[in-house]
Formats: structure tokens, sequence, C-alpha cells
């Protein structure tokens, strides 16, 4: 009688893990209906699933790599302060858009990202040790929409979703960003290499970090990857990976992922970074 007990009990907490690992968060929070105060009246955005935008074959968009930055990767060839410069660009044209104001934003989207970025390095995910009890798998489950809210959550997915054929580019910007301010002023970064570390570790190490990114748009579920890929392997190269994640499966898979896909202007930079990679882990 025990044994069967025990096996009742073994059975129900697979079921709640596989819940939580299938669960899509937007049918948790229902993402329809956003309030958002503005100053003087209470705003309610109703959202429409708006079909994402067919996408061109991979060679009409490759006109990139050879012509991009004088045959490199975009932004190769910038200073800083250039990339600091279309960084705002970036948020300034956020900040005009209609979806954007309906939030209500009184200090702007980059002020805004700033203070999101602050709450994400002072509540990191649980990296190691995510499965040792319920408590903390499902912690980890939730973790942006318990630290972000709501309506930050939808704010997020509001950008991801209506800038979604900039995205490409302006992940690379970001990236660029992020490895100049390490080389040239590390004391004004967002995050630190070590948060970068640590969410790169969550997306491509822990249960919930793989689910987040299965319920992602696949395009940004892979570009997530590939740079997770790239600021782990520096981990490595540092001697920084205290965390010991091996991403030596991770890059054939990545790379067969990559080959696969027509929407990506600058696959064969990618592929040519991870084969990099590859053989610098065989070595």
């Amino acid at each position: 009688m025990g044994q069967r007990k025990r096996l009742v009990i073994i059975t129900i907490v697979i079921a709640v893990i596989a819940v939580f690992v299938l669960v899509d968060w937007n049918t948790i929070v229902h993402h329809n209906v956003v309030e958002v105060k503005g100053p003087e009246v209470e705003k309610v955005i109703r959202r429409k699933t708006v079909p994402e935008p067919v996408q061109e074959t991979r060679e009409k968009h490759k006109t990139s790599l050879r012509e991009i930055a004088g045959g490199e990767y975009p932004y190769a060839k910038m200073n800083l302060y250039e990339i600091k410069q279309e960084v705002m660009k970036f948020f300034s044209t956020l900040d005009n858009r209609p979806y954007i104001k309906a939030y209500g934003l009184q200090e702007g989207t980059y002020r805004h990202f700033q203070e999101i970025l602050s709450r994400l390095k002072a509540n990191p995910p649980v990296i190691t040790g995510e499965t040792r009890d319920m408590y903390t798998l499902m912690h980890n489950m939730a973790y942006f929409y318990r630290v972000l809210g709501k309506r930050d959550i939808c704010l997020v997915k509001d950008i991801m979703d209506k800038e979604n054929g900039n995205m490409e580019q302006t992940m690379a910007l970001f990236y660029a960003w992020v490895q100049e301010q390490e080389r040239e002023n590390p004391g004004d970064m967002l995050l630190s290499p070590e948060d970068l570390y640590r969410f790169s570790c969550f997306f491509l190490s822990t249960l919930s970090g793989r689910a987040y990114i299965s319920r992602r748009n696949t395009k940004v579920g892979t570009l997530v990857k590939y740079y997770s890929v790239l600021l782990i392997s520096k981990a490595d190269k540092h001697k920084r990976n205290h965390f010991g994640v091996d991403i030596r499966p991770v890059i054939p898979v990545l790379i067969s992922e990559i080959k696969a896909r027509k929407d990506l202007a600058y696959s064969d930079y990618y592929l040519e970074n991870l084969l990099r990679i590859k053989q610098q882990y065989a070595q």
C-alpha cells in the first residue's frame, strides 16, 4: 500500500512539472486585456492577434554580410559613442509609437527599461538546484512574471511583436553595446558581464529558461540561444563559467536550427561564429 501511495505522489509531481513546462503564461495572465493608468485617465488596451509579417527569403536578405559595415556584422566598426547614439534612436522611435504612448511611461522607454533591468539584476533567477523542490521550480518558472509584473510583461511582448521585423538588427545593436561598454566603460553597464552570463545560463541550462524560449517567437528564441552561446563561451575563455554550463551539445543543434531558417539576415555570420567556437572546444 505504501509503495502504491508513493507511486501516486510521484505521478502527481511529474504531471505538475509537465503543466508548468508546457503552459504559456499568456493563458495565466490573460494577456488580452491590460489596464494602463496614465497621469489623468485610465486606459484599457485591448490586444488583437496580429499575424507576423511574412519574412523575406534568406537570399533577399543577403545584401547584408558583404555590404553592411564593409562586409562585417552590423555596428562592428562603430565606437561606443556611435553605438549609444543608435541605442537612443531606438528608444526614441519606441517613444513615438502609438502602442507605447498608450502605456503612459512618464520618463520614456529608455528610463523605464533601465528600471526593468535593475529589477532583474536585483532578483536573478536560480541556475543550479532548480529542481531540488517544487517551490524552487515554480518560482523559476514564473521568474519574469514574478519580477516584472503583468504590465511590464505585456509591454515587452508588445515591443517584440510590433517590432518583430527589426528584432534581429536590434539584438545585434544591444549585443554590440554591451560588448563595447565592457571594453571601454564597464562601470556604466546596465547589466554586468556576470549578469549577462547568469541569464545566458538560465536560458540554456535550466528547465524554466528553455521552457520560456520554447513559448516565444521562434526567430527570437533562436537569437536568444545564439547570443547566450556567445556569452557563455566568452565566460569559458576568461575562466568565469562558474556554473559549469557545457554548451558543446547546444552548438551543433543551434547550427542545424540556423541553417534551416529562412528569416535570418545574418545567418552566415552566426554560423561562422558557431563553427569557430565549436572548433575551439574541440582543441
